[in-house]
C-alpha cells in the first residue's frame, strides 16, 4: 500500500469538461516553405541601449486578434499536446454551494490554461535575436503583424494582453495597443520592425523563519490583493505549463533566503512564498509528503491579512522581508476506526479542510495501523476531517498477480476488500498546540450486490 499526502483542488470531474485541450489554431504567420516575405530588425534595452541578446521574437497577426484564441508564432508551431492538461488531485465530495462557487473560478482557470498553452505554441516557435539584437524572421505569409519579443526582466506589451483586451474599444487599451509594433507582407517583400523594451517593476527581499534563519528553496511569487483564496489553486494549476513556456520563471529563495521577482507591470500585488517538501521522502513517512503549505507578505498564512505592496512602472521595491510564522504551525493526527469494536482499519483516505477556505484541503491515506497525520497547519483555524473509503482489507492472493504479454509490465494485485465503511467527519478547532488523539469511527455498510 503506497501513501501519500495530496493538495484537493478542484474536483476532477468538473475540470475534466471545463478545461477542453485548446482548438487548433490557424497556420502559423510563417512557415517552412520557401515562399514568403521577410521580417527583420533589432532589439534593444530602453533603461540601457544595449541590444537584447538572444530574446525571443514573435509575429501577432493582427487581424486575428479580435477572433479566439488567436495564435502569436514566428515559425511554424507545433500544438499542445494531451500531456500539457493539468491535473487534480482526487478532491472530497463538494457541496452544491460550493460547486457553484466554483463556476466563476472555473472560467477564469479555462481562461489561463488556454493562454499558456498558447504561450507555449509560440515559445517553441519564436525566432532568438542575435547577440547583437538583430533578427530575422523568413517564409511570413502575407498579412499584418504584431512584432514583440520575450526577454528576461522587461515587459512584453502582447503576452501582457487577453484576447478580450485586443477586442477592447476602450480608447485607454487602443492607445495601448496602438504602441505595439507592426509590420505588413503583401507578399515575398521584406519589412522592418526595431523594437525597445522597457525594464518591468521588481520586489526583493528576503525570507526567514521566525528564529532567523534565511528560508531556502521557497517558491516565490505575486498575486493580485483583489483575488480569492481560489485564485492561488488556479495559479497553481496553470503555473506548470507557462514555466515550460518559457513566459515566466521559477523564482526560488537562495542559499540566504533572498529572492526578486522581476518584470511586474505596475500596480498592488502581495507577495506569496510556497514549499513543498521533497517528494523523495520515504513512502512511509507520508505525513510530510506534498505537505506543501503557503505564507504571505505581512508575515501572515491567510491572503486576506496580507501585506500590500503597490508598484510605480518601472519601480525596483527592495527589502520586502518576509517572516514565516513556524511556531504556529501544529499537526492534526488521529486513527480511522470501525464504529462496532473500534478497531484500527487498514484502508481509507482522511480528507481535511479548512472552514473558511474549503478548497485549500489536503488528503492523505492512512497507514495499515489506522493512523494518519497532516502537519504544517497554521493555529487559529477550524477544519473538518472526513473520511472516504475506508474498509478492512488483506493483500490479493499471489496468484492474482499478472503479466501482460504484450506490454510484459507486471500489475500488483489489489488487496481484497473484506469489510466496507461509510463515511466520517468530525470538526477540529486547532488553538495553540498539535491535536494527536482524533478518533474517526465509520459504520460498517453491506458489501452484498443488490439483487437483480
Amino acid at each position: 500500500m503506497s501513501f501519500a499526502t495530496r493538495s484537493i483542488l478542484i474536483p476532477a470531474a468538473v475540470l475534466s469538461f471545463a478545461l477542453p485541450l485548446p482548438a487548433q489554431q490557424t497556420p502559423a504567420p510563417g512557415s517552412t516553405d520557401t515562399g514568403g516575405g521577410t521580417v527583420t530588425g533589432h532589439i534593444f534595452c530602453a533603461d540601457t541601449n544595449a541590444p537584447a541578446h538572444f530574446a525571443k521574437v514573435m509575429l501577432k497577426p493582427v487581424a486575428s486578434s479580435s477572433t479566439a484564441a488567436p495564435s502569436s508564432t514566428a515559425v511554424g508551431g507545433s500544438q499542445p499536446s494531451q500531456n500539457d492538461t493539468p491535473s487534480a488531485a482526487k478532491p472530497a465530495q463538494q457541496t452544491s454551494a460550493q460547486v457553484q462557487k466554483l463556476r466563476s473560478d472555473l472560467k477564469q482557470l479555462q481562461a489561463n490554461y488556454a493562454k499558456s498553452s498558447q504561450q507555449i505554441t509560440d515559445l517553441r516557435s519564436a525566432i532568438n535575436s542575435d547577440l547583437d539584437g538583430s533578427f530575422t524572421i523568413a517564409g511570413v505569409k502575407p498579412g499584418t503583424y504584431y512584432v514583440h519579443a520575450v526577454y528576461s526582466g522587461y515587459l512584453d506589451p502582447v503576452t501582457q494582453l487577453s484576447d478580450e483586451d485586443f477586442a477592447s474599444t476602450d480608447p485607454a487599451m487602443r492607445s495601448r495597443i496602438a504602441k505595439i509594433p507592426t509590420v505588413t507582407i503583401n507578399g515575398n517583400d521584406s519589412a522592418r520592425a526595431d523594437l525597445r523594451l522597457e525594464r518591468g517593476a521588481s520586489i526583493s527581499g528576503r525570507l526567514l523563519y521566525d528564529d532567523g534563519s534565511p528560508a531556502t528553496g521557497w517558491t516565490v511569487s505575486v498575486a493580485p490583493p483583489s483575488s480569492p483564496v481560489q485564485s492561488a489553486l488556479l495559479v497553481d494549476m496553470t503555473s506548470k505549463l507557462a514555466v515550460r513556456s518559457g513566459s515566466v520563471s521559477i523564482i526560488k529563495t537562495d542559499d540566504l533566503g533572498y529572492y526578486r521577482i522581476p518584470a511586474l507591470l505596475a500596480g498592488e500585488y502581495v507577495v506569496r512564498a510556497i514549499f513543498v517538501p521533497s517528494s523523495d521522502t520515504s513512502p512511509r513517512d507520508f505525513s510530510d509528503r506534498d505537505a506543501n503549505f503557503d505564507v504571505y507578505s505581512g508575515s501572515t498564512f491567510t491572503l486576506a491579512d496580507a501585506k500590500k505592496i503597490k508598484l510605480s512602472e518601472g519601480e525596483g521595491v527592495t527589502g520586502f522581508d518576509i517572516t514565516i510564522p513556524a511556531s504556529h504551525l501544529h499537526s492534526i493526527s488521529g486513527h480511522v476506526v470501525a464504529q462496532s469494536d473500534l478497531h484500527p482499519l487498514n484502508s481509507a483516505y482522511v480528507l481535511l479542510t479548512p472552514k473558511n477556505t474549503p478548497l485549500r484541503g489536503r488528503s492523505t491515506q492512512i497507514h495499515d495501523d489506522g493512523s494518519f497525520c497532516f502537519k504544517y497547519l497554521p493555529n487559529g483555524v477550524v477544519y473538518t476531517l472526513r473520511v472516504i473509503a475506508a474498509a478492512d482489507t488483506k493483500p490479493a492472493p499471489a496468484s492474482a498477480t499478472t503479466n501482460s504479454s504484450t506490454s510484459k509490465v507486471r500489475t500488483a494485485p489489489k488487496p481484497e476488500i473484506v469489510q466496507s465503511y461509510g463515511a466520517a467527519s468530525v470538526t477540529v478547532d486547532l488553538e495553540n498546540g498539535d491535536i494527536n488523539n482524533v478518533s474517526l469511527a465509520v459504520p460498517a455498510v453491506d458489501n452484498k450486490p443488490s439483487a437483480k
